[in-house]
């Protein structure tokens, strides 16, 4: 089975994905991991691939959203 997993870039949303997805790859499936690209190192570590949301959806949390 093919498997794309999908969260936004919190770690609170992610991490529940995280551990569906880690179920899937160690039952041989094909997953892929889509969210933001800071967080691509926490998905391949799961055995996913991992793909990034298109520049205008990827952001980063921990950099603030206010500007000077």
């Amino acid at each position: 089975m093919k498997a794309l997993l999908v969260s936004t870039p919190m770690m609170g949303h992610l991490n529940p994905v995280l551990g569906v997805g880690r179920i899937l790859t160690s039952e041989g499936h094909d997953v892929v991991g889509m969210s933001s690209t800071y967080l691509r190192d926490r998905i391949e570590a799961i055995g996913a691939d991992s793909r990034s949301f298109l520049p205008e959806a990827d952001f980063d949390i921990r950099v603030s959203s206010e500007r000077p």
